[in-house]
């Protein structure tokens, strides 16, 4: 109902340039299925220099976390460092793989899908190497016969 009032044609057949006076007082929004379309554009473009910043950030948190700097035989930087560079490749291969599929591209496939594997990637490969610290610590505490 309103935005039929806001498209109301002067006498001159052009757009009326103001408000009625009942309205005046508000600020509107017009929402067109060119703004939506400007909008998935938009959000649809990978930014390089972020996903660099973010990968960089990841690596340096592995390092840091998975490091025993006294002990440089049983830290698990350069494993931690290899899972993540494979699964930021199997990720990279799931998206050239739908894009020779063909499927098109939104907000949801550049800006969520990325994030969501590497973050499951990173959680299973921090899990195994949980597993396998607790494995190396029960193997010690075993006594040889």
């Amino acid at each position: 109902m309103y935005l039929q009032e806001l498209l109301k044609f002067n006498n001159n057949g052009e757009r009326a340039r103001e408000l009625p006076p009942h309205l005046r007082g508000y600020v509107l929004y017009l929402f067109t299925s060119t703004s939506l379309s400007d909008i998935m554009k938009h959000f649809s473009s990978v930014n390089i220099v972020k996903a660099i910043i973010a990968t960089t950030i990841l690596v340096l948190y592995i390092i840091i976390t998975q490091s025993k700097w006294s002990d440089n035989l049983n830290s698990h930087r350069f494993v931690t460092v290899a899972g993540l560079a494979l699964v930021l490749l199997s990720t990279a291969a799931g998206l050239g793989f739908c894009a020779l599929l063909r499927i098109p591209f939104n907000a949801a496939t550049t800006q969520v899908v990325p994030f969501i594997s590497i973050s499951l990637g990173m959680y299973s490969l921090y899990l195994l190497l949980s597993c396998y610290k607790a494995n190396q610590e029960m193997d010690h505490k075993v006594e040889v016969r």
